[in-house]
């Protein structure tokens, strides 16, 4: 079940309101990127392999960065809307609302060099003296 990207979120499918919903990450790699930076992602933007469960809540997005799809905004405005309206994202559109601090996210390990310094500054700090 899909559920929302952003660290400590609970958001998903499976809520039974229609109040949140999930946005797919864009397609723009280097959009995809920002997103997971935003939504403290504990890994490597630069490796992380994306999925199509890869999602982000209506939640952490501002009022004016959703909108509606054409066909949706017309039904609406002629009264004749008998579903739930087809919510998209703007182009460009970033998550900037309820976004865990820098403080709550820790930093991702990027390389071999860089994981063996950190165990072996561990491994001093255990020992006995």
């Amino acid at each position: 079940m899909p559920g929302c990207k952003v660290a400590k979120c609970k958001s998903h499918t499976g809520r039974p309101t229609q109040a949140v919903r999930l946005f797919c990450f864009p397609k723009d790699p280097e959009t995809a990127r920002k997103w997971l930076v935003l939504c403290g992602v504990e890994t490597d933007i630069n490796t992380y392999k994306f999925s199509d469960s890869d999602r982000v809540c209506s939640l952490h997005f501002e009022k004016d960065q959703i909108g509606y799809d054409m066909l949706t905004r017309v039904l609406l405005e002629a009264g004749k809307l008998k579903r739930p309206p087809v919510v998209k994202l703007k182009e460009g559109a970033l998550p900037t609302l309820h976004l865990p601090s820098r403080s709550d996210v820790p930093k991702p390990i990027s390389n071999s060099v860089t994981r063996i310094a950190v165990i072996e500054k561990k491994k001093h700090r255990m020992k006995v003296y």
